[in-house]
């Protein structure tokens, strides 16, 4: 009975054993990395083979609320630095909060408007909707405003504004018949820009914010969420993270 016991394991799918999960590193990820993220799960999981990586996208707000109760992800890469850090208030995360880089922003905007320089246009009766992600859930939101605080254009435009869950959806915004929009510039290239044939991109001046410091958090030290820990403050990590528009 024992010998067919023991069979019976060993022939059962590895699913239902639960092997899987051990090789599986669930990771909650903010949209702006999306990009990158692809790249660096390549590189990754070439040095790690054991591992198989399961990156869910989201605002960064929206995985703070999630982990806080209770969700399983074992690593959390986020467009700020304020979501990680609260989670370790909390007592919820097993390292430091280490800034892997930096995020910068970029507008796009219609090609009916003509090439801009500056954000100024924006305050034309012409722009009537502008897309950014919300601020109270994507830091990337928060920096959309600080900008134009800072440009002097809130005032003149806040009424303009359709808010976006998070980062990745401003493309669609933009689409669905936004004039202009926020985006990450991880999100964004040169290329994409020569491809398009509907919007032009403005580099949004430095000046008028603080390009913002992510940070990344382990949630439950498992061995991959280590490593994986760990690869992001490899030279090769930072390389690809620079290639995507990232300040590190």
């Amino acid at each position: 009975m024992r010998m067919i016991s023991l069979l019976i394991f060993l022939f059962m799918p590895v699913f239902l054993r639960g092997e899987i999960s051990d090789s599986i590193l669930y990771t909650a990820c903010a949209g702006n990395m999306r990009n990158a993220m692809t790249e660096i799960i390549k590189a990754f999981t070439e040095r790690n083979p054991d591992c198989r990586v399961e990156a869910s996208y989201a605002s960064s707000g929206k995985f703070f609320a999630q982990i806080s109760h209770g969700a399983p992800f074992e690593i959390f890469i986020s467009a700020d630095m304020k979501y990680p850090k609260k989670l370790l208030e909390q007592n919820i995360g097993k390292s430091e909060v280490y800034a892997y880089a930096s995020g910068t922003l970029v507008l796009m905007y219609n090609k009916n408007f003509g090439k801009q320089n500056s954000m100024e246009f924006l305050i034309n009766s012409r722009v009537q909707k502008i897309a950014i992600a919300n601020p109270a859930l994507a830091p990337y939101g928060v920096m959309a405003v600080s900008a134009l605080s800072n440009a002097g254009l809130y005032n003149a435009v806040c009424g303009k504004f359709v808010y976006a869950e998070n980062i990745l959806q401003i493309q669609q915004y933009f689409t669905a018949g936004a004039d202009a929009a926020f985006a990450a510039a991880s999100l964004m290239s040169a290329e994409s820009e020569k491809s398009a044939p509907h919007y032009f991109l403005l580099t949004v001046p430095r000046e008028f914010y603080l390009p913002l410091k992510q940070g990344i958090l382990v949630i439950k030290p498992t061995k991959h969420a280590l490593q994986l820990f760990a690869f992001f403050k490899t030279e090769e990590c930072k390389k690809i993270l620079k290639k995507h528009g990232y300040l590190v």
